[in-house]
Formats: C-alpha cells, sequence, structure tokens
C-alpha cells in the first residue's frame, strides 16, 4: 500500500502578549480571539496548501512544504511556490470577556485595528506587527480605551475625549497613566474601515504580505530565489485593565 507524506512548515507566528491572560488554562488567550482570512486569503490558502491555527498565546500559519536539501530536515521551502506578490489577511474577532480585560477601542463599526509586517516596529529583538505608540494631540478625539504617549509616559482614555475641548492628557476624569511604559497595541494602530475596504465588522485586521516589508527581520523567505522559510515571529502585546 503507498504511504503519501504530506509536509508542512510554518510560515510565520504571531505571538499574543497580555497580562490578562496566563494561568489557570481557564485563562488562555486562545479562547476569547479567533481568526478567518478573507475571500481572497481563502483562495490563496487553498492554492498554496495554508491553515492557520491558534494555540494557547501564539497564532500560527502552516504552509505546505517539500525539504529544501533533503536528508536534511531543517530547511523547507513552499510546496507551490509564490510566484507573485501576495497578502495574506486575517480578520480578528474578540470575545466581549478580552474586552473586559483589555485597554482597547471597542471597534468594528467605524474602526478597527490595523497589524502589518510591513510596519517597522522592533523592539529589542521582537518585531512587532503594531505601530509605535502615537504622541498625544490635545486637538484629536480619542475613544475610551485607546493608548497614547506623552513624552516618556503612556495614557489611556478612561472615557471619549474630544478635541475641541483641548483637554491636556493629565486631567485624571479623561485620562488614566499606563504603567509600565512599554510596546502596545494603540491610537496608532486604529484605521478607518473604509480605508481597509472591509466589507464586514471585525475587531481587528492582520495583513501578512510576501514582499514589501521594510526589515529583513519581517520577511517571510530567506532573501534568495530559493524562498526558503524563514518562519518569523511577529508580536502584538494588548494592555491588561484586570
Amino acid at each position: 500500500m503507498d504511504v503519501i507524506n504530506t509536509l508542512y512548515g510554518i510560515l510565520f507566528s504571531i505571538r499574543f502578549l497580555h497580562g490578562g491572560y496566563g494561568t489557570p488554562a481557564s485563562n488562555d488567550i486562545a479562547g476569547s480571539i479567533s481568526v478567518s482570512p478573507d475571500p481572497e486569503t481563502q483562495k490563496l490558502f487553498k492554492n498554496h496548501g495554508i491553515s492557520v491555527r491558534i494555540f494557547n498565546d501564539m497564532l500560527v500559519c502552516f504552509i505546505r512544504s517539500r525539504l529544501f536539501a533533503p536528508p536534511a530536515t531543517d530547511q523547507k521551502v513552499p510546496f507551490v511556490p509564490f510566484l507573485a506578490d501576495a497578502r495574506i489577511r486575517l480578520l480578528m474577532y474578540v470575545t466581549r470577556e478580552f474586552m473586559n480585560r483589555t485597554a482597547a477601542v471597542s471597534t468594528g463599526k467605524d474602526q478597527v485595528y490595523h497589524f502589518s509586517n510591513r510596519i517597522n516596529n522592533v523592539v529589542g529583538t521582537d518585531a512587532f506587527v503594531s505601530r509605535s505608540i502615537a504622541s498625544f494631540d490635545a486637538g484629536s478625539d480619542y475613544s475610551t480605551g485607546t493608548i497614547v504617549q506623552e513624552g516618556a509616559q503612556l495614557f489611556r482614555a478612561i472615557q471619549p475625549v474630544f478635541g475641541s475641548e483641548n483637554m491636556c492628557v493629565n486631567e485624571p476624569t479623561l485620562w488614566q497613566e499606563v504603567l509600565p511604559a512599554e510596546q502596545l497595541v494603540n491610537h496608532a494602530d486604529l484605521q478607518e474601515k473604509e480605508v481597509l475596504e472591509l466589507d464586514e465588522p471585525c475587531f481587528a485586521v492582520i495583513d501578512i504580505f510576501n514582499s514589501g516589508t521594510t526589515n529583513n527581520i519581517y520577511n517571510l523567505f530567506v532573501i534568495g530565489p530559493d524562498r526558503q522559510l524563514r518562519s518569523p515571529v511577529y508580536h502584538v502585546r494588548f494592555k491588561s485593565i484586570i
């Protein structure tokens, strides 16, 4: 009897960092996050043998592969090569429990969070797919939950803030200091739904491209004609409010 073995490699991973989740297992963030490929990505997945799963705090995207230099097993290339520029778009959904634990804007109607490997935001050795934290602008509007930076400090809006009122970020009825000051999902990550050309509401959009990155650490493949998998690990950090 013939036996057919299908080999898969990791195309990329995204680690979700969140202080409100951890142990015990019932606090696993995987139960509060789900993702779904958009229609074009579904076609890409079918043509290239790609699938995505969330395990514990890690989203893992697998791709059907073959060994680059058998019998060595540590280097893989896609079984079906990418012959053109491609985008993997994952629509991210979260539970009410997630929102109750997280300093984040309730998105979906007009705005969504946008994460991408075309963002160049490396902190230490971690490649974030969220943007550097936005500086506070007294003339801007902010939704409850958004995070901004003023000097070396971070602040979270605890109610809607209107630029027409020209209130400072130290106003305690509007803003709460966020500690520690670290890379977090923030106001800069919010994008208009129309700009991203979304057909349905979601919490966030994850766009991963096979080209066009501005920093090699974000690349899906080793630079060169063979397209070996790099299997990069990206990061997203949410601020816990519990």
